[in-house]
């Protein structure tokens, strides 16, 4: 017979809890229920609910949810240590990628989740949702929320790990493809940041500093050039003016040949870099000079590029 909600009283709630997180500390008792239940599914596996059962489940979880903090809190911090955990994370990454199922995700087997489950309507909501503009009462406890790993120290280790999975996730081109994809259309959309500060730009910024240069006062990073528009560095007193060239934006003719079908975005940033030289080189009788670096000489030979700078500041 089991206890109806409300007949047990606090006390004995908390008493059933305690023998019940002393039973599954024991080894032994984890093995033994688990050999019981080997093989066995979800008794809710295969039942249909019904639209209206579904919403009121939803709801009713929404609810608590945003309601209760405590127990927000309580889940959250649970997430956190389960993915805190080397074992878990890597046990995880397995089921996904589908190397290993064990009996209690065997039902799981070739489902994707959520995909394709979705409606047009729905996905446009979440997307909103995601991007900040709008927050509806099913998220509306997770505003100014901050994610989890927010100011986490990484380990050496955790790092090396992270980085080589960057590096092989970089290396197929699908992932590179999909990730431009989407950053193109982040940048058509406005919702894309602006990248004044790139790293190709830092690079060239701290070997000059190493070489004695001073900002703002040899040299101004993001500078406007008489009010028309920014250059990446400039040298006032030596009218010299720096630009550093990404190898996508600016169609890097070592990686995209002339010929191939550029990108529209490729065709407006040709276009605007022509118009700017033909600016500087006709102002002040043209006395102004401008040197262009490419993000990938860059990051080959970040000394030889401002050995050519130091070149020209010198004449």
């Amino acid at each position: 017979m089991g206890f109806s909600k409300g007949s047990l009283t606090l006390e004995q709630r908390k008493r059933m809890s305690e023998a019940q997180k002393r039973r599954f500390s024991n080894p032994e008792e984890i093995k033994k229920l688990s050999g019981a239940h080997k093989g066995q599914k979800g008794y809710w596996l295969g039942k249909k609910r019904s639209k209206t059962t579904i919403q009121k489940q939803r709801k009713s979880l929404i609810k608590y949810y945003v309601e209760n903090i405590e127990a927000r809190d309580k889940m959250r911090d649970i997430t956190k240590n389960l993915w805190e955990n080397t074992e878990f994370r890597k046990r995880q990454i397995e089921v996904r990628k589908g190397k290993h199922y064990s009996s209690k995700t065997e039902f799981k087997k070739g489902s994707s989740g959520f995909k394709g489950k979705h409606s047009e309507k729905t996905k446009r909501k979440i997307s909103l949702v995601k991007k900040g503009i709008r927050a509806s009462p099913k998220t509306e406890f997770k505003k100014g929320f901050t994610p989890w790993n927010v100011g986490k120290v990484y380990t050496e280790e955790e790092r090396k790990v992270l980085s080589e999975a960057t590096k092989k996730g970089m290396a197929n081109s699908e992932t590179r493809r999909k990730l431009r994809a989407n950053t193109l259309k982040m940048y058509e959309s406005g919702s894309f940041p602006k990248q004044t500060n790139t790293k190709p730009e830092r690079q060239i910024k701290e070997e000059l500093i190493k070489r004695g240069y001073k900002e703002e006062i040899d040299f101004i990073h993001q500078y406007k050039f008489r009010d028309k528009f920014m250059c990446d560095f400039c040298f006032p007193n030596k009218k010299v003016i720096i630009e550093v060239d990404g190898d996508f934006w600016h169609a890097n003719p070592n990686k995209y040949a002339e010929g191939n079908k550029l990108h529209k975005h490729q065709i407006k940033g040709i276009k605007r870099d022509r118009s700017k030289n033909a600016y500087i080189s006709k102002v002040d009788n043209g006395s102004w000079r401008l040197l262009r670096f490419w993000e990938s000489d860059i990051k080959e030979n970040v000394i030889g590029c401002v050995n050519n700078i130091e070149k020209v500041l010198n004449k």
